[in-house]
């Protein structure tokens, strides 16, 4: 009878032991499910970074260009304005040449050179 009251014990301990590795057993299967997921959601959260440092490095990129074509647009604009200054220095050079060709003209100490030619 002892021994019967014994196996008895042991059989529901023995349930009981089997009931908790079920447990044991469910538990360690969704903790691996969950790391799973977020072994998922690494490699997903990697991917965003790579992208979104590609697209960095593309705007920087592009950024770059832009600073170029400006330096080269200054360096156009520096060259036209020396080239307008220039051609008004000119323009004055000539008007300068042309207003005191008149006076000498009217003063008649010169002949005025479009009248010679004529």
């Amino acid at each position: 009878r002892e021994s019967e009251a014994r196996a008895a014990k042991l059989e529901r301990e023995c349930a009981q032991m089997e009931h908790g590795r079920r447990d044991v057993e469910t538990r360690a299967h969704d903790l691996e499910e969950r790391v799973a997921a977020a072994e998922a959601k690494t490699v997903a959260a990697e991917e965003r970074v790579r992208e979104k440092q590609h697209v960095e490095d593309l705007l920087a990129a592009a950024h770059d260009r832009l600073r170029e074509a400006e330096n080269k647009s200054l360096s156009w604009e520096s060259k036209w304005s020396h080239a307008e200054a220039r051609a008004a220095a000119l323009e004055a050079q000539v008007i300068d040449g042309a207003e005191e060709d008149a006076r000498n003209v009217a003063r008649g100490s010169v002949a005025c050179s479009v009248c010679v030619s004529r």
